[in-house]
C-alpha cells in the first residue's frame, strides 16, 4: 500500500497541471469552512 501512494505523490508535484490545480483549492477550502460557521 505504501508503495502505491509513493508512486501517486510523485507524479502529482511533477506534473504541472496539479501544482496549480491545489492551489486555487486551498484557498476554496477555507472559504466554506468560514460561511460555514455563520450559516449555522
Amino acid at each position: 500500500v505504501p508503495q502505491s501512494q509513493v508512486e501517486v505523490q510523485q507524479p502529482a508535484p511533477l506534473n504541472p497541471t496539479t501544482a496549480p490545480d491545489v492551489t486555487p483549492v486551498m484557498p476554496i477550502q477555507p472559504d466554506q469552512q468560514q460561511a460555514t460557521p455563520p450559516t449555522e
